[in-house]
């Protein structure tokens, strides 16, 4: 991670820490990176949207690249179409989960994935040189190039039907909220929808994929086969069984991969995820004769040792699934289809799919003002040092959030009373080193 760019892009609240300054700089400066570039850019329902969608395109436009707006649009959507079209960037303006003050720049490369840490440092170096541009380029509009990403996703299904299933879709209030059950309809699926009021100020509000449970309420009042909840930006998807429970990223990594081996399509019987992923995933998939491979937090890190080790199925806990056959980027959308495609096929509910028997796991979220000073502190690493020979039979990750300034800690281990206890110790150290040292 850089100075301005996290696990996800540039993120901060609209006007303050990201503003339309920042955004016009970062536009000019992706022109530095190539001649008249050109760059397909959407964004979410966050009522700052068009403050930065306007401002970056107006840096890139003066900097001559050709930028072709899509409107609000689901990050996945512009990492498809960037690669189908070849543009030579895609730009997503969102924050993803985040509370609508915030906002965000996601940047893809040509082959609709996120640029890498080399590129992200190459803006930072030049974002701030003064560049005299001799000539302009253009801005367009093409609603249209949605409709292709559409019938993609609809393609996933192959012949198979949706009718007879019923299901329940929070769309978080944002880029989901047109597309998603227009999508699911259109398969044949019986669609109720939450959260598709979109004003601007409401995304991810008490909703979506971090908060799930009035969509799994729903399901079970009215007896719904499953329900899928997704983030403000659709990037993210999180399950809900027939019988309201919960089914994050781990457990749809589990399913998937035993899924993908059982029809021969998990090539070298490996898949990707992250070290938060729950170890005993990684011990049900190990039966299974699949081997999974751990990468830092952060969907761009699970793509890149995906397109290292050739595994074609990785994801993140929080909800990012990447199936490398349909999509080089985390979509909630298309997984929710591959979840009923499976379920449909096999005429079975996802509760039958659900490994109960995961590890605890104990999480502690610190908002902090200098979340590098904290993370880099001896004397948090002497705390953490000190709680790991305490704790026998699990680990403990400390780690910066890439996308929010907080410290995130994280205890696995079936000792529910130590854990706390280490928890709470490991709190008060970061709150102390934030506030004194």
């Amino acid at each position: 991670m850089g100075i301005y760019f996290g696990t996800d892009g540039i993120r901060g609240v609209a006007g303050i820490d990201l503003t339309s300054e920042m955004a016009f700089k970062i536009g000019q400066t992706i022109c530095k990176l190539k001649n008249c570039p050109k760059i397909l850019i959407a964004k979410d329902t966050r009522m700052s949207g068009d403050y930065l969608l306007t401002a970056f395109a107006s840096g890139a436009v003066g900097g001559g690249a050709y930028v072709t707006s899509i409107e609000l649009a689901p990050t996945p959507c512009v990492s498809f179409l960037v690669k189908k079209h070849k543009f030579d960037f895609g730009v997503v303006i969102s924050a993803s989960h985040n509370p609508a003050e915030f906002n965000g720049i996601k940047i893809f490369g040509s082959d609709g994935k996120k640029i890498t840490d080399d590129q992200e440092f190459e803006i930072e170096k030049l974002l701030f040189h003064n560049c005299m541009m001799n000539e302009y380029g253009k801005f367009s509009t093409r609603l249209s190039l949605i409709e292709e990403y559409i019938s993609h996703l609809q393609s996933s299904l192959g012949e198979i039907s949706l009718a007879g299933i019923e299901i329940v879709i929070d769309c978080a209030n944002g880029a989901a909220s047109l597309i998603a059950p227009h999508i699911f309809e259109s398969l044949g699926a019986k669609v109720h929808v939450l959260s598709t009021e979109t004003n601007g100020n409401n995304i991810n509000n008490g909703c979506g994929a971090l908060f799930t449970q009035d969509l799994r309420s729903k399901v079970v009042e009215i007896g719904a086969d499953v329900g899928f909840a997704f983030d403000g930006d659709a990037d993210r998807i999180i399950a809900v069984d027939n019988l309201g429970n919960e089914f994050d990223g781990d457990q749809i990594i589990y399913f998937l991969s035993k899924k993908f081996k059982r029809d021969g399509e998990l090539f070298a019987n490996k898949i990707v995820a992250t070290i938060q992923t729950n170890l005993q995933i990684e011990h049900e998939l190990e039966k299974l004769d699949i081997r999974m491979i751990r990468s830092d937090v952060g969907d761009k890190y699970v793509i890149e040792l995906m397109e290292k080790s050739g595994a074609v199925l990785g994801g993140e806990q929080s909800g990012h699934i990447i199936v490398k056959k349909y999509m080089e980027s985390g979509d909630g959308i298309l997984v929710a289809l591959l979840i009923l495609k499976y379920l449909a096929i096999d005429g079975t509910k996802l509760s039958d799919e659900r490994l109960d028997c995961l590890t605890p796991q104990y999480v502690r979220n610190i908002v902090v003002q200098n979340k590098d000073k904290v993370i880099c502190s001896g004397d948090l690493l002497k705390a953490k040092m000190a709680a790991e020979e305490k704790l026998l039979d699990g680990r403990i990750i400390l780690r910066k959030s890439g996308t929010e300034p907080k410290i995130r800690i994280m205890i696995e281990s079936n000792n529910e009373s130590l854990s706390e206890e280490i928890l709470e110790k490991l709190a008060l150290v970061v709150e102390h080193i934030d506030k004194f040292e």
